[in-house]
């Protein structure tokens, strides 16, 4: 009921979110094949994915105004957020230097070992999408913290659990079939402590967002 209420006091708005939403969509498809052509190249050789990580911060820019834009948060608020979306992207961080070091995915190229780069270094080693990440879970941050808040500590964590098993799924997906770059270790091992370790940080980016917002609001008083 609030969400048609909604749509027909912002009619225009929520047309031109659409318009852009397709958009950001169109771009999407379009960068994905484009870097999908560059993989299955005949003649094998790193793919550049600076230009995909670059239309991915434009993206996740789109969805973190958005973000703030529904849920009006106060600077407190918006101070956590960013807090706890860089704690949870540097548990990611951390993630993909255990899979380098673990050996736990090898390139399906066999004489490129790295078969993403941006700007001639390793497409994990590179700071740049961990910072687009980073904005991308900033985003995230709220309509977790409005679960924490409505529902209890509870079932924010039932919400990062199944929000880290469906990141970790997704991101073997793209990276084994979208984008047929890498293979991952087999075996539920690998994955489980993937999941656990980008859960915990994002439990522990939403405990920083809480502790930041609370006492934003108790130095106004």
């Amino acid at each position: 009921y609030r969400l048609m209420r909604f749509c027909r006091r912002n009619a225009g708005g929520v047309a031109a979110g659409l318009l852009v939403t397709i958009s950001l969509l169109a771009g999407v498809v379009a960068v994905f094949w484009q870097t999908r052509r560059e993989l299955a190249s005949p003649h094998p050789h790193a793919v550049d994915a600076g230009p995909f990580v670059v239309f991915a911060f434009g993206v996740v820019l789109v969805g973190l105004g958005l973000a703030v834009y529904l849920t009006r948060p106060s600077r407190g608020k918006f101070l956590g957020a960013l807090a706890g979306g860089a704690i949870w992207a540097g548990s990611a961080m951390g993630i993909a230097w255990l899979e380098a070091s673990r050996g736990w995915w090898r390139s399906q190229m066999a004489e490129i070992p790295e078969p993403l780069v941006v700007f001639a270094e390793p497409i994990w080693r590179s700071p740049y999408p961990w910072i687009v990440l980073g904005v991308a879970l900033t985003a995230v941050m709220f309509p977790v913290s409005w679960i924490q808040r409505r529902y209890g500590w509870s079932w924010a964590a039932i919400f990062l659990v199944a929000f880290s098993v469906e990141r970790i799924t997704r991101e073997r997906f793209i990276f084994t079939t979208i984008l047929p770059a890498i293979e991952f270790e087999p075996g539920w091992g690998p994955f489980l402590v993937e999941a656990a370790i980008f859960m915990a940080g994002g439990l522990a980016g939403l405990l920083a967002m809480v502790v930041i917002s609370r006492r934003s609001e108790g130095w106004k008083k």
